[in-house]
């Protein structure tokens, strides 16, 4: 479909530094910025909407647990 997809890295490389995270042609990243600059700034993306870092940690936290959780009912299953 043309659109630019990667799941396991930037999307986009520019020699001069530029990276950006694209799912579906959607900018978007779960564990970082989706853009990042040559001149150091960042931005937050999740399906295309702009977020913020602390939306991020946010759900990199939730996702912490879960896993936590699912791993306790694992050890614990008789």
């Amino acid at each position: 479909n043309g659109e630019r997809h990667r799941e396991d890295g930037p999307a986009i490389e520019w020699p001069d530094g530029y990276k950006a995270w694209l799912l579906n042609g959607k900018r978007h990243r779960e564990d970082g910025p989706a853009i990042e600059w040559p001149d150091g700034a960042k931005e937050w993306w999740l399906n295309g909407e702009n977020v913020t870092e602390e939306d991020i940690l946010r759900l990199q936290r939730k996702k912490d647990k879960e896993e936590i959780a699912i791993m306790l009912d694992d050890l614990f299953d008789i």
